[in-house]
């Protein structure tokens, strides 16, 4: 098997992760665990685009109903698919700090 790796972005992530395919836009969505950060690669068009630099992001999901849903250091987020964040849950005592999809599609 011959495997073609390569760099596909180079934002300057501090630590760059939770990478997630998303099948129905064609992209890449990934994270800046260590400095706010979600972003979103386009393939087609060969371009990265920043999505949001306000919230510290631990994981990332698809969300049935379009969109992503992102939990992390301060609560449980979606983000719809014209990229606008609203918050579900804002953090409180006892919440985890990183957010994790289950493979039933359940936060």
């Amino acid at each position: 098997m011959n495997v073609r790796v390569g760099l596909v972005a180079d934002e300057q992530n501090l630590c760059g992760e939770a990478p997630l395919w998303d099948h129905r836009e064609h992209c890449l969505f990934w994270v800046d665990q260590d400095n706010p950060g979600l972003f979103k690669y386009l393939p087609i068009e060969n371009r990265v685009y920043t999505l949001d630099r306000s919230v510290q992001i631990s994981g990332i999901a698809l969300n049935r109903g379009g969109g992503l849903v992102a939990g992390g250091r301060n609560g449980l987020f979606i983000w719809d698919e014209g990229h606008t964040c609203r918050t579900i849950i804002d953090t409180h005592e006892g919440m985890p700090q990183n957010g994790r999809a289950s493979c039933r599609e359940r936060v």
